[in-house]
């Protein structure tokens, strides 16, 4: 990237938190907050329509200098030949009032970085123009480096956690970065930032808390049992923030593709999973994977991005759509 700045940007990787946090640095640069809505609008690959999206960008920004569209799931859009060629032909003429970002979801474990590179085509036209994008990826890190992300996380967030507790933090969120940072949230609420967070304090506010109700969930699920996981979630809502519990289930079906991608291709799947997985999770993410199909865990994962959409963007209730998500998986 030259020193102008960029109209398309391409965030990719599988650290929604880092997105969310990138997307919201620039959504506060859009001016007045009372007008910043104006110059917002957000797509799903899922839908998008070519028409709609020029429409968009094409808008002269309200009392800003810039207008923000965003596409999330960018994966998701259409394939074939002559929709790529309308966006590639429009991002060649995109106004500089507009900042286009593109959001992939790409899994470290599944999609390998030079994959990804070599099949996403607009992380083609980013490295074609240079001097009018920017790309950046956003992948979790792990082993001792989400450890340390932890630490620097809790830093950030004027605390301090001994090197014990964040180990354990990160094996009892399975190296999710969202949970991670719900977690320190409580323990420094805990512990009031006037000391470390020890470890007897995760073992006391985050004893992988939730999660057995998550594995029941699930299997009732995987056994189309759909009022025992009714009961189940509705357990989990009582005691939980519905994001917080949204959140479990996405992690949870994302742990479950990364095991049955590996049994069906013969390899031992703890291999796939985040290294700090504590071992009866393992057991257990294992035995769930074989309930389901690749492609019946591919559906649902993509009904739950769905979900997460609509209940960002659309004013979809998250708990009734959750309890529709378990009566359809369940008929």
């Amino acid at each position: 990237m030259s020193g102008s700045t960029p109209s398309v940007y391409l965030f990719y990787g599988n650290d929604k938190l880092a997105i969310h946090e990138a997307i919201a640095s620039m959504q506060s640069k859009l001016g007045d907050p009372t007008t910043a809505d104006m110059n917002l609008h957000r797509y799903s690959g899922f839908e998008v329509e070519i028409s709609d999206l020029i429409q968009s960008c094409m808008i002269a920004p309200f009392l800003a200098h810039r207008r923000l569209t965003i596409i999330e799931h960018t994966e998701h859009l259409p394939s074939n030949s002559n929709w790529q060629t309308q966006l590639n032909d429009f991002l060649d003429r995109l106004p500089t009032t507009c900042a286009l970002v593109f959001i992939e979801d790409t899994d470290y474990y599944r999609d390998k970085k030079k994959k990804y590179e070599s099949s996403s085509f607009i992380y083609q036209w980013a490295q074609d123009h240079p001097e009018n994008s920017y790309v950046q990826a956003f992948f979790i890190p792990r082993g001792s480096s989400f450890v340390s992300w932890i630490r620097n996380r809790c830093q950030g967030m004027e605390g301090k956690i001994e090197p014990p507790a964040a180990q354990l933090l990160a094996d009892w969120v399975s190296e999710d970065p969202f949970l991670a940072n719900e977690e320190l949230a409580k323990l420094l609420d805990f512990v009031d930032r006037k000391r470390p967070i020890e470890y007897e304090d995760v073992q006391q506010l985050t004893p992988y808390r939730g999660q057995e109700d998550i594995f029941s969930m699930v299997d009732a699920l995987g056994q189309r049992q759909g009022k025992q996981a009714q009961n189940y979630l509705h357990s989990l809502l009582a005691e939980e923030d519905i994001r917080y519990v949204f959140a479990m289930i996405v992690r949870q079906f994302r742990l479950l593709i990364l095991a049955r991608e590996s049994l069906d291709e013969g390899k031992p799947p703890v291999k796939a999973l985040p290294v700090n997985t504590p071992e009866f999770v393992v057991k257990k993410i294992v035995a769930q994977s074989k309930k389901f199909s690749s492609d019946l865990l591919d559906k649902i994962y993509h009904e739950l991005l769905e979900i997460d959409l609509g209940s960002k963007f659309g004013g979809f209730d998250l708990a009734f759509s959750l309890d529709s998500f378990i009566a359809k998986y369940c008929i």
